[in-house]
């Protein structure tokens, strides 16, 4: 309940916002529910909410009283809605919008305050009014169809989508199919649903969550399979629910051999799925992974939570992980895939000349093939308090003549000023000592970094602290993992330059992804508490293994 000096600021804030001069009768009959509801509105809405702040307090509109506590989220029946209808078109203002731009901004304001109720009874009133709702108050009202579990009213969308195709997008399918599966004859009208949508829109993930939920309790497992594997053919990982839901209820302690061999199938195939596309489960989902492995009759599973050190073995089992393999077919497509969508690509133009990048191409074919490629910038950059040339002169006479590699430098015209930073012998000395190729200014060197290493064949590493994020979003799904696993084992990612050696992060040759033994699993999982970013390895793992 609001203070009578919070009420008096309230209406002050009125008064200046929408010009309205309320009288004392009105402070004294105290203030309309609706009324306070647009105090909150942001101020670009409130000069059009003018027919909104008038008083109800003397007619049957306010018979149910105005006492905020009993009105907080009331439904508004049809004849308020009307009301405000009218009154709406009676105001000055309201040629400044349609009736339909009248109902998104009352459903915002009321959306504002949390009043959920009533932002359906209007929406419903919307739809009644007019028999349609265009497109962003059509997505506003499947979502509370859906939150309000409302058969009626998702069943009346489903028409309209039926009606208009081009009302169906990836937010109110989710929406309506977290409806359908409240529902009794969920399973039919789900179906129907994805079919409606495949082939029109880019189904999420999180449209088969509520589906995976419902079929799993009901432990329908062809529907289960299903689902899963159109997900898989889709690149699509189920959801943190998802999994809980499959993980709590695919148990394998139902008496039956046959449905319980199924069910031990279904949910080892997913973990092979996890792995194959390098996707982590949550401790939550981790822990009910293991209760899950505990129901398998016959097989005296235990767990233990552990970490792998960084020549891959287990601190539990002493069992060593998975070496990272990439294959030559597998490499020639990354190759050709990163070439192709990565370097040249629908933008080459703003990245490099044309001319520029095939005299780059012609360089690497005469000098290649190279041990390392550096990101010269990058690299001069790795400590502030060394001059740049200096720093990177230490990385380049280290790396020839200490490592013996064979060395490209990548840089930028302006590092060839021999002034300021960049000191003429240095320069000197690091052309004398590695192949060097300097771009224009303007021109992006990643492309030309990631054509050196790929083209130089699948020893060559690339020196850098980038971490390559907007390329790697180019690919597609299979070569992007692809992607992830060449650069963890090609990158060499410079931490500091000490007593004339460069020190770099341990290149993790083993796989951290979720994978099996002839006497167990080994599944990383991310721990909610401690955030990983995507570039970083897991540290925290389960070790599933048969008590001997």
């Amino acid at each position: 309940m609001m203070s009578n000096r919070a009420l008096l600021q309230c209406f002050r804030r009125l008064r200046v916002a929408c010009g309205y001069q309320f009288s004392t009768a009105h402070y004294q009959q105290g203030p309309t529910l609706l009324q306070l509801e647009k105090c909150c509105a942001p101020p670009s809405v409130l000069p059009f909410m003018h027919w909104h702040f008038k008083s109800w307090s003397t007619d049957a509109r306010t018979s149910r009283g105005t006492d905020l506590a009993s009105l907080e989220d009331r439904e508004l029946v049809q004849d308020d809605w009307t009301c405000l209808k009218a009154e709406w078109e009676r105001d000055e203002k309201q040629g400044y919008m349609t009736f339909d731009s009248f109902v998104l901004h009352s459903v915002y304001a009321c959306i504002k305050q949390s009043k959920h109720r009533r932002v359906k009874s209007l929406l419903d009133f919307a739809r009644e009014e007019s028999g349609t709702l265009p497109q962003r108050l059509f997505d506003l009202y499947c979502y509370y169809c859906a939150k309000t579990s409302d058969p009626v009213g998702v069943q009346w969308c489903i028409g309209a989508i039926r009606k208009e195709p081009s009302l169906l997008d990836e937010g109110n399918i989710r929406s309506l199919m977290n409806g359908i599966c409240q529902g009794d004859d969920w399973k039919r009208e789900a179906l129907d649903l994805l079919a409606m949508g495949e082939g029109n829109i880019k189904l999420s993930t999180g449209v088969f969550e509520p589906l995976l939920g419902v079929a799993s309790r009901n432990r329908d497992l062809n529907l289960v399979s299903s689902l899963l594997d159109d997900m898989q053919a889709k690149h699509l990982v189920p959801t943190h629910d998802a999994c809980m839901s499959i993980f709590n209820n695919l148990r394998c302690d139902s008496g039956d051999d046959s449905v319980d061999v199924r069910c031990q199938e279904l949910v080892l195939n997913l973990l092979d799925y996890f792995g194959k596309e390098r996707q982590y489960l949550t401790k939550p989902v981790a822990a009910a992974l293991t209760r899950w492995f505990a129901s398998i009759p016959g097989t005296p599973w235990k767990h233990s939570f552990t970490r792998i050190s960084k020549d891959g073995k287990c601190d539990s089992c002493s069992g060593e992980l998975d070496k990272i393999v990439i294959t030559p077919s597998e490499f020639e497509t990354l190759r050709k895939e990163v070439t192709e969508k990565v370097i040249f690509g629908p933008d080459i133009y703003q990245k490099t000349r044309p001319d520029e990048f095939e005299a780059f191409t012609q360089f690497v074919k005469e000098g290649g093939p190279y041990n390392i490629v550096v990101d010269g910038l990058n690299v001069a950059n790795l400590n502030r308090y060394v001059p740049l040339s200096v720093m990177l002169r230490q990385v380049i006479v280290y790396l020839v003549q200490v490592c013996g590699y064979k060395v490209l430098v990548l840089g930028r015209q302006h590092m060839l000023n021999r002034t300021g930073p960049w000191k003429a012998r240095n320069m000197d000395a690091i052309v004398d000592l590695a192949d060097c190729f300097f771009t224009e200014n303007i021109s992006q060197d990643d492309p030309f970094m990631l054509y050196a290493t790929l083209h130089s064949g699948p020893q060559c590493m690339y020196l850098t602290r980038d971490l390559l994020r907007d390329h790697k979003a180019l690919l597609d799904p299979a070569v992007h993992l692809s992607f992830l696993k060449w650069q963890r084992t090609h990158q060499m990612h410079p931490v500091n330059f000490i007593d004339k050696k460069l020190i770099c992060k341990t290149i993790r040759k083993h796989d951290t992804v979720v994978q099996s033994t002839a006497s167990g699993w080994h599944i990383p999982f991310d721990d909610e508490d401690n955030p990983r970013y995507s570039y970083h390895v897991p540290i925290n793992w389960v070790c599933m293994t048969i008590k001997q």
